[in-house]
């Protein structure tokens, strides 16, 4: 077992632990709907500073959100499983087709955390429960979603740039003989155009 397969396998087992820790709050929010709170906010990008909104707020994410969380860790538990130490030892067409849903899911994940980490706090990011980076249980909602996403994307980014190497590397030699083989007739021309100077 490879270094990678071991962190996909380890990130598979915490994501795991993760998801279950959210369980309970994703109870508590339903039994107990969170207390909506007013809450000023600067204007978004493209409107005037003086733009100033009070919007309604949930003092901590709400039974949907957290069911989001844990669905998107399920899906990301099934997309790292082909990686895993597990999926890695099934070699056949289907998991193969895995590898590659898998990987675009797990991009999906990076490029959405990014996203999220990129969000300024407005009322209009602020209408959609985003960037309310002021309250500690949404601001450690944020970081676990963004935190995943940058365990998922640092043995994704050295996947990414082996296989661009490996595959760099085995290019060359096919360039050189397409390369050698279309311009061959010109040599040939050139060296009979050479031989007959010569005589």
């Amino acid at each position: 077992m490879d270094t990678n397969t071991a962190y996909f396998t380890l990130l598979s087992r915490a994501l795991a632990i993760h998801s279950i820790v959210l369980v309970p709050l994703c109870v508590f929010s339903a039994i107990r709907p969170p207390h909506l709170a007013e809450v000023e906010f600067p204007a978004p990008l493209g409107h005037s500073r003086d733009e100033r909104r009070t919007v309604k707020v949930p003092d901590y994410p709400p039974c949907q959100s957290a069911a989001f969380l844990i669905g998107v860790y399920l899906c990301d538990i099934f997309f790292i499983y082909p990686f895993t130490r597990e999926g890695m030892a099934k070699d056949d067409s289907l998991h193969f087709v895995f590898r590659i849903i898998g990987t675009i899911g797990l991009v999906i994940h990076v490029i959405a955390a990014i996203g999220w980490s990129n969000i300024s706090p407005s009322w209009l990011a602020a209408e959609r429960n985003y960037a309310l980076w002021y309250n500690k249980i949404w601001k450690a909602y944020y970081m676990s979603f963004i935190v995943t996403g940058v365990a998922i994307m640092i043995p994704l980014f050295y996947l990414g740039l082996w296989h661009l190497g490996a595959t760099a590397f085995s290019l060359v030699p096919i360039i050189g003989r397409s390369m050698y083989q279309a311009y061959s007739p010109l040599n040939a021309f050139r060296k009979a155009k050479i031989g007959g100077n010569t005589e």
